[in-house]
């Protein structure tokens, strides 16, 4: 019944000082866990591993970059100091939108690649990659045309919003750099992958 999920759900809630292995074993519900159960699928943990450690190096070379840049940036000044400051506040524009399209593809080609659909993960990837193509172009046109007025939305000083503007008029052109590099890269994964499939 129901109320009996309710009360169960509330004990639970009661509990949460204990650790959720305990909490779990002790529930008679569909999130029964069994200590008996435990242990470790290699080969899934190898997958795990084969995917995450490359994710994981990836997303810790662009801090350990920003943060090589800032230390170079804080060398020549103030005014620099607060361009920079300014401009990472329109950059971060696009690594929103860039994350949000990326996280969209992952999710769905990592259902699809789960099921095997391998027609469905390539046509994602490609569908994927002109809309992200598509909204660089758009941001970089943006960013250059209208980059002064959305870099005085941080800061009222003209001198740090010219310097701030140089460096959003140099590195606009270069977006669709790294989508180009993005997109090679993914290309060879995936091709990597059909090979592989092909072989077995």
């Amino acid at each position: 019944p129901v109320e009996n999920v309710i009360i169960e759900d509330v004990n639970v809630i009661n509990e949460t000082g204990k650790p959720m292995p305990i909490i779990l074993n002790k529930t008679e519900l569909s999130y029964h866990y069994d200590f008996s159960e435990f242990g470790f699928d290699f080969s899934t943990l190898k997958h795990i591993f084969k995917i995450g450690v490359p994710v994981a190096v990836q997303g810790t070379m662009f801090t350990i970059t920003n943060a090589l840049v800032s230390i170079k940036v804080n060398e020549f000044g103030t005014s620099t100091i607060a361009a920079f400051g300014a401009y990472n506040n329109v950059d971060n524009f696009y690594w929103c939108f860039d994350n949000a399209v990326g996280s969209a593809i992952i999710t769905i080609v990592g259902q699809n690649y789960g099921n095997k659909k391998m027609k469905r993960v390539k046509e994602t990837f490609i569908h994927g990659i002109v809309l992200l193509i598509i909204g660089t172009l758009i941001i970089a046109c943006l960013q250059v045309v209208f980059g002064r007025q959305g870099l005085g939305l941080f800061t009222k000083d003209q001198e740090v919003v010219e310097i701030a503007y140089e460096t959003v008029r140099d590195l606009a052109y270069l977006y669709p750099l790294y989508i180009l590099v993005e997109t090679v890269l993914n290309k060879k994964g995936l091709t990597c992958q059909k090979k592989k499939k092909l072989k077995h």
